[in-house]
Order: C-alpha cells, then structure tokens, then sequence
C-alpha cells in the first residue's frame, strides 16, 4: 500500500469519526435532556442555548504603578450598571501579568464580569457605561454559547416550583 493511500484513509476515518460526532452532538443539543435529582427523583427540563459574556476591566492605573481606584468602589459601580441593565451576574478578582511591547512584566489586577441571560444590547449598553463611568479606554469581552437550565427541588415550597 502506497503512503499516499494510507494518509487517503486515515483523513477518510477523520472526516468520517468528525462528521459522526458532529451528529451526534447536534441530536444532544436539540433533544430533551433528562437530568436526575440526587435523591433518584427524575425530572425532565428542557437545556436552553444561550450566551454568556465575561467582561474584564484592568484596573491598573497609567503608570502600572498600582490600581487606578478602590477595587471595592469599582466593584460597587459595576454592580450597579449590570443591575441597573436588568442582568444577574457574578464577579471575582482576578490578579494576573502580561508583557508590555518593551518586554516589562506587569502585573496587576482586574475585575471579571460573568453575565448570562442577557442580550446583546444591553451588554453593549453595560460596556459603554463602565468605560465611561471608570474612565476605560478599553475593556475585554468574551462571548461563547452555553446550554443552561434551572433546577427545581419539587421537596422544597411543597412541589410550587417558583419560576
């Protein structure tokens, strides 16, 4: 068998385990999933496909010398604009490093936004307002869809599943 045949086939067999897995993967995203409670009570709820944003804000001052505000009145600002925008979130504190273009070592902290159930318009809206409100020239932003749903304890609140 010639070596040409051989990387033939073996490209074959990817493309075709890739192709079977993207099936695969496309019937679990569209079919109900059935999740289980701990105790063994099955419930059923259908996974919901949606966006999740992180937002992150440096909060190094010009010279890197330090953070350009309190973090905890940062922290107090945002809080406020994602409320104010009508979108739940969680937040931490992160303390990280990069290299500058002159190769310095910088480090310092930042300020990680994890908002889902939101649109796109109001994430915007929530952007336009932190640049502005702490004086940000840039902020980063991911964006990745995520599958989610709510779980209802049917033993709490006797069964009324508060949604």
């Amino acid at each position: 068998m010639s070596n040409n045949a051989v990387k033939f086939g073996l490209w074959n067999l990817i493309l075709t385990l890739g192709l079977v897995g993207v099936f695969f993967f496309s019937l679990g995203i569209l079919a109900k999933v059935t999740l289980y409670h701990p105790q063994g009570t099955l419930f059923d709820e259908m996974m919901k496909i949606d966006e999740e944003y992180t937002i992150i804000i440096g909060m190094n001052n010009e010279t890197n010398t330090g953070d350009f505000m309190d973090i905890e009145e940062a922290q107090a600002i945002i809080d406020e604009i994602c409320l104010d925008a009508g979108c739940a979130f969680s937040r931490t504190v992160m303390r990280g490093g990069r290299v500058d273009q002159e190769g310095h070592k910088i480090k310092g902290n930042s300020l990680s936004y994890t908002i889902g159930l939101a649109s796109e318009q109001q994430i915007q809206k929530i952007l336009k307002k932190i640049s502005s409100r702490l004086n940000r020239k840039s902020i980063f932003v991911q964006r990745k869809a995520t599958m989610h749903t709510f779980y209802y304890n049917k033993d709490i609140n006797n069964g009324d599943y508060a949604q």
